[in-house]
């Protein structure tokens, strides 16, 4: 390539001549533009001596005035309107563009270093302040600099402490609360209080739900349903007699029957009896029960009630009674499912009650289990802890996690209940006897 084309190729920065483009920089006093002016043209003449005669200058030279290489040194240097803070910056910037370049980067860099060391000198000489000047600047920015290094090494190192302190400073855990539980007298009622018990003041349970939980035995329940569809049977018998026989025929077989019969209320007792079909809804609690054991196990836990509470703060008061002081709480009886069984016979089975909550974004479960005083026996458990559940507990978590996934069934049909099945056989089974 002709050399003298390869200079006005590398120096024609954007279409303007060198004193146009100090003019635009801002640059226009005379003596000034004339030094930069000076020192690119002794650059030009180094470039032509030095490498006037390689080939891959042309590449460098193109790419050199394409991104503006000698305008963005300037602006730089002046610390005008750069697109680049400083040199180094800058430099970073053009090699993440060069790679699919032609040319060789390491050259192209070493002459952008040239002419940068060549501008800096430039400007240096054209400063008014003296060399003693010049030397008590660089010796206070010195002295600035490594103050600057000082309180950014003594803040790095508060910081490092307060991370330390932070990670010393006791958070709450799950093992930092309890609850608190008391059976109390009000007015011949038994009532319930709970407390959220912790050292944490701040700390808070969220979306807490207490659950009611029976575990029933197979065995026993069976024993419990065959007796009360035979008590069933027996009333249904009874009736049908009194219906059939007269008055004296009563007296014949047994002067009980024309007792009972002679009760004022024998007919209200005996239309209640057939209007609830008492034998209808046993042996559909006892097609809840075949379904329910048809796995073949011997015992299952159910769930019976429910309250929902939400968030509880530490000191919260609960109760399941009006008490001054308490936040009265309310449960729903999720009978209708296999929950009527513990409505519809005397045997409940073994009961507990489990407080579901949330805590540092962990499921909590705390169990109640009743004691013989009135207390009650409280243990938190963690399922996404590494912890050895019970087989028990297992159950239990279990069966609330299934029962949080499907709609609980509330349809409680509270006119038949294992009381008003009792009341049934004294009124028409006892008398007989």
């Amino acid at each position: 390539m002709d050399k003298q084309k390869l200079l006005s190729f590398f120096f024609d920065l954007t279409g303007m001549d060198l004193d146009k483009l100090l003019e635009g920089l801002g640059i226009d006093e005379k003596l000034e533009s004339q030094k930069i002016q000076n020192a690119v043209n002794d650059f030009e003449k180094y470039i032509l001596e030095r490498h006037g005669e390689n080939p891959s200058y042309e590449g460098i030279a193109k790419f050199w005035k394409e991104n503006q290489v000698s305008e963005e040194l300037i602006k730089i240097r002046y610390k005008l309107n750069s697109k680049c803070k400083d040199y180094e910056e800058f430099k970073n910037h053009l090699k993440t563009m060069i790679g699919s370049q032609d040319f060789n980067p390491v050259l192209f860099f070493e002459l952008m270093d040239e002419f940068e060391k060549c501008l800096c000198d430039t400007i240096f000489g054209l400063s008014t302040l003296s060399k003693s000047d010049v030397a008590l600047h660089k010796k206070l920015h010195e002295n600035t600099m490594d103050e600057i290094a000082s309180l950014s090494e003594q803040s790095s190192k508060q910081y490092q402490e307060l991370l330390e302190a932070i990670k010393l400073e006791p958070t709450p855990d799950i093992s930092d609360f309890d609850w608190y539980f008391e059976t109390v007298e009000l007015d011949g009622r038994s009532v319930n209080c709970y407390e959220l018990k912790s050292q944490y003041k701040d700390l808070v349970l969220k979306d807490v739900n207490f659950w009611y939980v029976n575990k029933l035995r197979k065995k026993a329940l069976e024993y419990e349903i065959n007796r009360a569809l035979t008590w069933i049977e027996l009333i249904e018998h009874n009736i049908n007699i009194i219906d059939e026989l007269s008055e004296m025929d009563m007296l014949k077989v047994s002067d009980k029957y024309y007792s009972l019969y002679q009760e004022s209320n024998y007919q209200t007792m005996k239309a209640c009896f057939e209007r609830l079909n008492f034998r209808e809804h046993y042996l559909q609690s006892k097609a809840i029960f075949e379904d329910l054991f048809s796995d073949g196990t011997s015992d299952k836990w159910i769930v019976t009630n429910k309250a929902k509470i939400g968030d509880i703060k530490v000191g919260s008061k609960l109760s399941n009674k009006m008490m001054k002081g308490f936040k009265k709480f309310y449960t729903l009886d999720c009978v209708g499912g296999p929950a009527q069984l513990v409505n519809d016979f005397f045997y409940e089975g073994k009961s507990l009650l489990v407080i579901e909550g949330t805590f540092k974004g962990n499921k909590i479960y705390t169990v109640f289990e009743s004691t013989t005083s009135g207390q009650a026996n409280t243990r938190n458990l963690i399922p996404s802890r590494a912890q050895s559940l019970s087989d028990e507990d297992g159950k239990i978590i279990e069966l609330i996690e299934n029962s949080i996934k499907k709609v609980l069934d509330y349809d409680l049909n509270k006119s038949i209940d294992y009381s008003s099945l009792s009341k049934m056989k004294q009124y028409f089974i006892e008398p007989l006897d």
